[in-house]
């Protein structure tokens, strides 16, 4: 089996992976064993119509699982002995309950929607083909587009005017499965950059609504140029992002699947195969918010990197540190492959504290299949997952793919500034300081009946943490920024008796938070990101559902957008 895409759920790890049999759902523990309140022993098959095929899934915002991808039907038509069978393909979305993986009654018909895009009409249905790639789902709670569902693929449309193959798709979706009528024509978006073949592979949502959709058209000499493209949240194309809407990446290549991922800034980072004339290498891309390439990135906005031969990109995750992390796979041409994740620093270099020379792989016994990685998360507390494939040797002597999922220990969540302090201060906390602040965050914990006797002694160390990191916790031991990520560092009584700095208390309470158990969390004192002149405390003291109110005002707007995004602070840093 073939997994394809992976989403986090409390304690639960949720991947979907593609087999050739069914496509089923699988849910698995924290510690990788089958969740068998999930579906049948952790398994939840759909049958749908004739076949199916699962590309993407992401939770929305109470939880529920919505998949997204082809759906297989056929006709038959009988003239006298004769029996032909054609196959064709729709747009299929499941919504299941996250309680135990059955369909949720409540969206399209019996939790199941299938949507034909495709201009060729019945009696030609050799020509009529769509798919979806990728989904992205409205997270921002009481806007106009609450939890409604964005899906990015291709269809096969008699276009005429001289164009060929298929064209890119954007379609959205209401919370109940019906097609969004305020969005393009009737909720759906055909579109076409060139005469040629084109296919969008990947999509994410910008705060303000706005939609991010990357993919790749073929040129007329056969190679392929990838692209991204900006929609406001009626589904126009958005004439101050690229040319026309359109930022061209890279005008070379086999662009396989490219993927992204948004910024906090706004940047978009971008990663995809391409070929070099022998064989093909990973391509990083940096846009800015407006669409060009960003030179901050590799000195022109592209990086390419090649190892042993063969490369290819098929996620890219964000850290919290700006660094971000690539999965795929990589072999020598013509043979086999191993999976791999590399991290890269912001710059684009490869980052030499990670794995080997910044890329760790991994191998399966069988040397001679070929494996990859496909998706990757990052959990609360900075571990990484990856989901794959890897080749296994059959008993007739033929390979097939199984499913893979690797965990590996990535580095201590950290308490994140929402924004970079305007002018660094030099003013360093000492131990002397701190010290007696731990106490005061235990007390608020006990307070709230935290059994914080368990924790035994509490190591603490100051150190330049660099970026925008306030603080994290290992093992026993806390360590906070010097000079709280350039803002300075309060350490007062008075609540918010200096609105610029940072409030030390509510770092260490949320770092005895992690020691006591806890992830990052959407509110409260476990949001990964603390604002200037903020204190959020554990027994009802806190400011959470004010945390702008003692910044500085000229932040006060940024720090609330940000603030919107409370789970991506964990893994964002703003500069």
């Amino acid at each position: 089996m073939l997994l394809k895409r992976l989403g986090l759920q409390e304690n639960r790890l949720q991947p979907i992976p593609q087999v050739v049999s069914g496509r089923p759902l699988v849910r698995l523990m924290t510690d990788g064993t089958l969740d068998t309140t999930f579906g049948s022993g952790g398994r939840v098959k759909t049958d749908f119509f004739y076949g199916n095929s699962l590309n993407d899934m992401k939770l929305d915002a109470s939880g529920k699982i919505v998949a997204i991808g082809m759906v297989q039907k056929q006709t038959t038509v009988k003239v006298g002995k004769q029996t032909t069978t054609t196959y064709y393909s729709d747009i299929g979305l499941v919504r299941y309950l996250a309680t135990n993986g059955s369909l949720d009654p409540s969206f399209g018909s019996g939790g199941k929607v299938s949507t034909n895009i495709s201009t060729y009409a019945t009696g030609d249905e050799y020509n009529r083909y769509d798919s979806a790639s990728a989904m992205a789902v409205y997270a921002t709670t009481g806007s106009p587009w609450d939890g409604k569902i964005v899906v990015v693929g291709t269809t096969k449309t008699d276009a005429g005017s001289g164009t060929t193959g298929n064209s890119s798709l954007l379609l959205r979706y209401d919370s109940s499965g019906n097609l969004d009528p305020s969005f393009g024509q009737a909720g759906v978006i055909v579109g076409r950059v060139t005469t040629g073949p084109e296919a969008l592979y990947d999509v994410a949502i910008q705060t303000d609504g706005k939609i991010i959709a990357s993919g790749r058209f073929r040129n007329a000499d056969s190679s392929f140029t990838t692209f991204v493209e900006r929609h406001d949240d009626n589904g126009n194309i958005d004439p101050t992002f690229g040319t026309n809407g359109v930022a061209i990446v890279a005008t070379n290549g086999l662009a396989l699947s490219p993927s992204m991922a948004l910024q906090p800034n706004g940047s978009i980072v971008v990663t995809f195969s391409a070929s070099n004339g022998v064989d093909n290498d990973v391509v990083l891309a940096r846009l800015t918010s407006a669409g060009a390439l960003d030179p901050s990135l590799g000195g022109t906005g592209l990086v390419i990197v090649s190892r042993v031969g063969n490369e290819y990109a098929n996620d890219v995750a964000l850290q919290g540190d700006e660094k971000f992390l690539v999965a795929g796979g990589l072999g020598p041409q013509g043979g086999p492959s191993d999976s791999f994740i590399a991290r890269f620093n912001s710059d684009g270099s490869p980052d030499p504290g990670f794995g080997n020379g910044g890329f760790a792989v991994q191998s399966s016994s069988n040397t001679a299949g070929y494996d990859q990685f496909n998706a990757l998360a990052i959990q609360p507390g900075g571990e990484i997952v990856a989901v794959g494939s890897v080749g296994v040797p059959t008993q007739a002597g033929n390979w097939q793919n199984d499913f893979s999922i690797v965990r590996l220990q990535g580095d201590p969540a950290s308490l994140l500034a929402t924004v970079a302090a305007p002018a660094p201060i030099e003013q360093s906390l000492t131990r002397a300081q701190a010290r007696p602040v731990i106490a005061q965050a235990l007390a608020n914990w006990k307070a709230r009946g935290a059994n914080t006797s368990v924790l035994g002694h509490i190591d603490l160390a100051i150190a330049d943490l660099g970026g925008n990191r306030l603080g994290e916790e290992s093992g026993s031991t806390i360590t906070l920024d010097d000079n709280a990520a350039g803002w300075g560092w309060n350490v007062g009584r008075g609540r918010g008796s200096r609105a610029g700095q940072m409030d030390v208390r509510s770092a260490l309470v949320h770092e005895v938070g992690h020691l006591l158990g806890h992830d990052h969390d959407e509110g409260g004192v476990m949001v990964g990101a603390l604002a200037p002149g903020e204190r959020r405390l554990p027994d009802g003291r806190a400011l959470a559902d004010q945390p702008t109110a003692l910044a500085p005002t000229s932040l006060r707007p940024a720090i609330a957008a940000l603030r919107s995004r409370a789970r991506s602070l964990r893994v964002a840093a703003h500069g």
